[in-house]
């Protein structure tokens, strides 16, 4: 068998990656590996810790109308994915 290391990323930036890596790489026995791509840096990564699913509702829904806002982004063009 031959391990072949798929690392270059083609839809991140290297913000996201970067986290990535740092977290990935805690993980026991896991192939060494560095996540990478030539998209460019990319928006600073911002976290929001919320007291409750309501304070996690409020922010999501804030950020949305924030985008269709600011940016007339129209809402059937913006998603959320939750994990």
């Amino acid at each position: 068998a031959k391990v072949v290391k798929l690392e270059q990323n083609y839809r991140s930036c290297t913000n996201i990656l970067n986290a990535a890596n740092a977290l990935i790489e805690h993980n026991k026995g896991r192939y060494d590996k560095n996540l990478w791509s030539d998209l460019g840096e990319g928006e600073k990564i911002k976290i929001f810790t919320g007291e409750t699913e309501r304070d996690e509702a409020r922010f999501v829904a804030e950020k949305v109308r924030e985008i269709h806002q600011n940016q007339n982004v129209p809402l059937n063009e913006i998603a959320v994915l939750y994990r």
